[in-house]
């Protein structure tokens, strides 16, 4: 007589198959809540982007971001930081303007920074959000401002007392910045580029 066994069928359950998830370490999650946080406050703007929204781009609940940046105060301390960084970096790659005649500085100028905006587009994103922010972040900014003026004149012949030639330049950078996430063409920003050059090389010495 043929017996029916009466346990349910079993089932292939593919998650079995799957192998664990790896627990990252807190240095780890902490990274890569950052990385989620600069995007977070490139797309919402920095007065604006929270921890939730770090949270839902990260796939983690709302309490394990604060676990790592326990105020908005932090949080935003962190993505600045890390402008900070990308930016200064930038600055000391930029070769002496004694090694370069001063079209040649230009383009190399417009190199990085297009450099930059391809491989770190958050990042920059949020340098344009925090230039024109004015509240309580107003200050850091503009901190900020006066050491990359400091960097930018360390190697003029004659900066000024009030830095206007690296404040041009500075100004026109980030001109340059915005026409890359303004959808300008590549030769729009090319043609830019070689006009600056060309004003900057016809300026008095510096």
């Amino acid at each position: 007589m043929h017996v029916t066994d009466p346990s349910p069928a079993k089932t292939h359950d593919a998650d079995a198959d799957a192998p664990p998830r790896r627990r990252l370490d807190p240095d780890a999650r902490k990274a890569q809540l950052l990385q989620h946080a600069i995007s977070a406050f490139a797309e919402g703007g920095i007065e604006r982007a929270v921890h939730a929204d770090v949270a839902q781009r990260a796939g983690v609940s709302t309490p394990t971001v604060f676990k790592y940046f326990p105020t908005r105060e932090a949080l935003v301390d962190a993505v600045l930081s890390q402008v900070e960084v990308k930016i200064f970096d930038l600055i000391k790659q930029v070769p002496n303007p004694t090694t370069l005649r001063r079209e040649e500085l230009m383009h190399e100028w417009a190199l990085k920074l297009s450099a930059l905006c391809e491989t770190d587009p958050d990042i920059m994103k949020v340098l344009l959000s925090w230039s024109v922010a004015f509240s309580s972040i107003r200050g850091r900014y503009q901190a900020f401002e006066n050491q990359k003026l400091a960097m930018m004149t360390s190697s003029m012949i004659n900066p000024g007392p009030d830095k206007s030639d690296a404040r041009i330049l500075l100004g026109s950078a980030m001109l340059y910045i915005r026409l890359h996430f303004d959808g300008s063409p590549k030769d729009v920003r090319l043609r830019y580029a070689d006009r600056m050059a060309q004003l900057v090389a016809a300026a008095p010495d510096y």
